[in-house]
């Protein structure tokens, strides 16, 4: 299972902070503790610079054997996580990818394939809602994998997805003696496994699918993630390399992919704010950490464009060979009935169509990703526009709210100042008497 997010500012400054105790000890690794405080260094003040990754850092669990030259790292990780490797790559515009690739043993799958779940029943007030076996199986696998993403070598308070990342930014990678038919026994398969059987991508030996397990059955169509499907891997123990051979086969195309998941969940960030801009606008919440939020998300789709401005067409990114699928393609043609038909003069259908070309896995995430940025973009824009207009509105509202109180407070004032006058002047004669009358009283007697 593989696990990913994206860090950029001083969230990378803090992941570093995160693994420099993680990454102590003098080892024989490849990649040492000082390698990657530099690497990560050079990340945070580069400008425009090209994509370079690390070699992947190897953990076991505490007490494990750590390789024949102790090249691998024990640290404390959850029950049932053989190994866990960490993959560091920088990309333009000082962002930095971090994965975890983690083998999980024993497999999750085949407990819960093999044991009993029934399906859940939920009362309602006037009905009863019955939940199907297979997402009561889905649920329960979900759970088992959460251990995978919680190895701690990557913060969870930090990155683009953060608490998010599983599943928005999760790749789980499944080991089959051998491709599944399309057939309704595959399809209850896949529901288990949460992912979507149309929605795919194919290849030799491997296909790439969307979405992983989720205990969130509201997400059922919202499908997020990705889970990949390998045929011909050896079925050996972690220690047979298949874990390194795995990380080294992601580390190339996995960043891109990622930014184009990143993409995606700040295109609905921005989505979610519109729906907050709109409970602000009936005073339900205030407008200064809304629009705070959007300068924010509008910064980070920023810096993923100015990331991917100079990909082109991703031929230098080594993806694997994989084209989308087609559910026409093997579908068996209708012979038609023979009918006598005018004679085609159309030059451009009697070329070869250009629809019968497959799009690839480099075209569609290298596409994508400019296009979901666009997307992002006129969402925040426009919210960004219609902040600033409530706000010069409530600037507004405000002023002639203060300008009535200032308004009726010197009218108060005023009035106060004739009284305190009436007075003054209806006590002045009266004063000179009562000064007088003491000094004519003696002469009278």
């Amino acid at each position: 299972m593989v696990v990913a997010d994206l860090f950029l500012g001083d969230d990378i400054r803090r992941f570093a902070e995160h693994l420099e105790p993680i990454l102590q000890g003098d080892l024989f690794a490849a990649t040492s503790g000082e390698d990657v405080d530099e690497f990560l260094r050079e990340a945070r003040s580069a400008v425009g610079v090209g994509s370079a990754s690390l070699a992947p850092i190897r953990f076991v669990p505490e007490g494990k054997p750590t390789g024949l030259f102790g090249t691998d790292r024990p640290v404390s990780l959850p029950i049932g996580v053989a190994s866990s490797e960490l993959l560091l790559a920088r990309l333009p515009s000082a962002l930095v990818s971090g994965a975890t690739v983690t083998m999980l043993d024993p497999d999750p799958a085949a407990g819960i394939f093999g044991a009993d779940h029934p399906g859940s029943i939920e009362v309602l007030e006037h009905s009863v809602k019955f939940g199907m076996v297979e997402e009561a199986k889905r649920t329960a696998l979900a759970r088992a994998l959460a251990a995978a993403g919680s190895t701690g070598l990557l913060p969870a308070e930090l990155g683009l997805l953060g608490v998010r990342r599983y599943p928005r930014g999760a790749l789980v990678v499944w080991r089959l003696p051998q491709m599944p038919p399309d057939d309704v026994a595959w399809r209850d398969v896949a529901r288990v496994l949460g992912i979507e059987t149309w929605n795919r991508w194919e290849g030799e030996n491997e296909r790439l699918l969307v979405g992983v397990p989720t205990d969130d059955g509201t997400r059922l169509w919202q499908a997020d993630g990705l889970s990949l499907l390998l045929t011909g891997v050896s079925s050996d123990d972690q220690n047979s390399g298949d874990a390194f051979d795995l990380a080294e086969k992601l580390r190339h195309w996995l960043p891109w992919l990622l930014v184009m998941q990143c993409t995606y969940q700040l295109t609905e960030d921005a989505g979610l704010l519109r729906q907050d801009l709109d409970r602000a606008r009936l005073g339900r919440k205030g407008l200064e950490p809304l629009a705070a939020a959007l300068y924010e998300c509008y910064y980070r789709l920023s810096r993923l464009k100015h990331a991917t401005s100079e990909v082109g067409d991703g031929r230098h990114i080594g993806f694997p060979d994989l084209v989308r699928y087609d559910p026409l393609a093997n579908r068996p043609e209708v012979a038609k009935p023979s009918q006598a038909e005018p004679p085609n003069h159309d030059l451009q259908a009697q070329l070869p169509s250009l629809n019968q070309r497959r799009d690839t896995l480099r075209e569609g995430v290298i596409a994508s990703i400019p296009r979901t940025l666009t997307e992002g973009f006129e969402e925040v824009q426009l919210s960004l526009n219609r902040a600033r207009t409530l706000a010069e509105l409530n600037t507004g509202t405000a002023i002639r709210f203060w300008t009535r109180v200032v308004a009726g407070l010197t009218i108060v004032l005023c009035l106060l100042t004739l009284v305190l006058v009436y007075q003054a002047f209806h006590q002045a004669p009266s004063a000179p008497a009562r000064s007088a009358a003491p000094s004519t009283s003696p002469g009278a007697s």
